[in-house]
């Protein structure tokens, strides 16, 4: 609300030829803006989001995982195959189904041209595994 009100104050200004003040209205908003940014950058993770997990050593990622999640969005069209947004639900690791908050990025290459192989089904539930590379 504060940062609308300072950018209609800018404005006005203009309107009227006072462009220091109105330049000193914009940069105020700017610096005011950079301000919010990093207060909510500065927020603390959830106990289970997946970079907390892997932090604290619940999740090693040297091991073989298997992803558990559903995507966020349609699969995306890349000059190497398709990528893939992935929201994350759980992570398997020794037999045991940990749930994880967190998204996953996977790009997938396709041999065959055509449709994405996985299909543009939104709700679809996946399970991607991984290895040590």
């Amino acid at each position: 609300m504060t940062i609308a009100v300072l950018v209609l104050t800018g404005m006005h200004p203009v309107k009227i030829g006072r462009l220091f003040l109105a330049a000193s209205a914009s940069l105020l908003s700017w610096v005011l803006l950079g301000l919010l940014g990093v207060c909510i950058a500065e927020q603390p993770r959830d106990a289970l989001h997946v970079i907390s997990l892997v932090e604290q050593g619940h999740v090693p990622l040297k091991t073989s995982l298997r992803w558990h999640g559903h995507l966020r969005d349609e699969p995306t069209r890349v000059l190497w195959g398709y990528g893939y947004e992935i929201e994350l639900s759980g992570v398997e690791f020794e037999d045991a189904l940990q749930a994880v908050r967190g998204g996953l990025r996977l790009s997938f290459t396709a041999h065959t041209e055509g449709a994405p192989p996985l299909g543009h089904k939104h709700h679809m539930i996946l399970t991607v595994p991984t290895g040590m590379r």
